[in-house]
C-alpha cells in the first residue's frame, strides 16, 4: 500500500520524480493542488512523457515542468466540457432521426416497447425506480399507469439503453431507417460523455503504449480520409488510440446529423476556437513532445477541415 502523503510531500515526491518547479513554484502548485485539483489527478498526465532509462536519472521524467501538467488539466477540463454540450446536443438529434424513422414503420408505437421491455426487464426496473427521482417521477407513474410509447419512453431511457432501443428498432423495421446505422458511431460517443462526466482524464493516454483495439466505423473512416492535409501515417496512428478515435466520431457526427444549422455552427466554433485559443496558449511547453504535437495536429486539421466546410458557403 501506497503512503498517505500531504500535499507538501505530494510535490517533493514530484520532485523525486524529476517533475521541475521552474515555471509554477512549489507555493504556488500547494495552492492549486489544495484548492483546484488533486495530485492524482493532475500526475496521470506524466503519462505523455519519456522517462530517462539509464544513468543516475533513470526513471525520472525528462524535462516536465509541473506547469505543463497543469496546462494539459486545463485543456482537458475544457475538453470535458465541450463533449458534455455536444454529447447532449447529439442525442437529442439521435432521438429526432428516431422519432422520424418510427413514422415510417408500421409500428404502433406499443408493440416494439412490449417486445424491448420484455427482453430486457432490467429496464422497467430502472424507470421503476424513476419514481423516486423529483425530475421524472411524475412521467414515470404516468407510464408505470398509462403504458409506454415508443414516443414516450426515450424520455426516460439513458443513452446506453435508448441506442439499445434503436438496435432493436434497426433489426424489426431495417426498411423505415433513413440514413445509415449511427448505433456503433453514437456508442463512442456515449462512453466519452460518460468519461467526460465522472471528470475521467482524455489526454493523459497519448502516446503508446496507451493504443489498444480500436472498434473502426468506415463512415468515420472515409470522412477523415476526404481531409487531405492528414497523410495515411498521421491519420493511422492517431486513428489507433481509443479516445482520439471517440472524439473524432463525435465531430464526424456533429458534421452529419446535425441539421440545425445553428448548432451545427455553434458546435464547430466553439471547438475551432478552443483549438486556435486556449489549447496553444502554451504551446512552447511542447514543442519537443512528439506525441502531444501529433495529436493536435491531427485534430486541428479535422477542426479546420469542419470549419471551413461549415463557414465557407454561410449565408449571412
Amino acid at each position: 500500500m501506497k503512503e498517505k502523503l500531504t500535499v507538501e510531500q505530494q510535490i517533493q515526491h514530484m520532485k523525486s520524480k524529476g517533475v521541475q518547479f521552474n515555471i509554477v513554484s512549489e507555493e504556488e502548485a500547494i495552492s492549486y493542488l489544495t484548492n483546484n485539483t488533486y495530485y492524482f489527478k493532475i500526475k496521470a498526465y506524466a503519462k505523455n512523457y519519456d522517462k530517462y532509462r539509464t544513468t543516475e536519472k533513470a526513471g525520472q521524467y525528462v524535462n516536465l515542468e509541473f506547469a505543463y501538467l497543469k496546462d494539459l488539466a486545463i485543456i482537458d477540463m475544457l475538453l470535458r466540457h465541450y463533449i458534455l454540450k455536444t454529447s447532449v446536443d447529439l442525442e437529442h438529434t439521435m432521438k429526432t432521426r428516431f422519432l422520424r424513422d418510427f413514422n415510417n414503420s408500421e409500428d404502433d408505437g406499443y408493440h416494439l416497447v412490449q417486445m424491448f421491455l420484455d427482453e430486457n426487464p432490467h429496464i422497467l426496473d430502472d424507470i421503476k425506480r424513476k419514481k423516486e427521482n423529483s425530475y421524472t417521477k411524475d412521467l414515470s407513474n404516468k407510464l408505470l399507469t398509462d403504458g409506454f410509447a415508443i414516443w414516450n419512453i426515450i424520455e426516460l431511457l439513458s443513452l446506453k439503453d435508448f441506442l439499445m432501443l434503436y438496435r432493436r428498432f434497426n433489426e424489426e423495421y431495417p426498411k423505415a431507417r433513413t440514413g445509415h446505422d449511427l448505433y456503433y458511431p453514437m456508442q463512442g460517443v456515449r462512453k466519452l460523455r460518460n468519461a467526460a462526466a465522472h471528470s475521467n482524464c482524455l489526454i493523459n493516454t497519448l502516446k503508446r503504449p496507451y493504443f489498444g483495439q480500436v472498434r473502426y466505423n468506415s463512415k468515420v473512416d472515409a470522412f477523415v480520409k476526404k481531409i487531405s492535409s492528414i497523410d495515411k501515417k498521421s491519420r493511422s496512428s492517431n486513428m489507433s488510440n481509443q479516445v482520439v478515435y471517440d472524439f473524432v466520431t463525435m465531430l464526424y457526427l456533429v458534421d452529419e446529423i446535425t441539421e440545425s444549422i445553428g448548432v451545427k455552427e455553434k458546435a464547430i466554433k466553439e471547438i475551432h476556437d478552443l483549438v486556435h485559443g486556449r489549447m496553444v496558449k502554451h504551446a512552447d511547453y511542447y514543442k519537443k513532445e512528439s506525441a502531444i504535437c501529433s495529436t493536435y495536429n491531427f485534430i486541428k486539421k479535422i477542426v479546420d477541415f469542419l470549419y471551413e466546410k461549415t463557414y465557407t458557403n454561410r449565408v449571412i
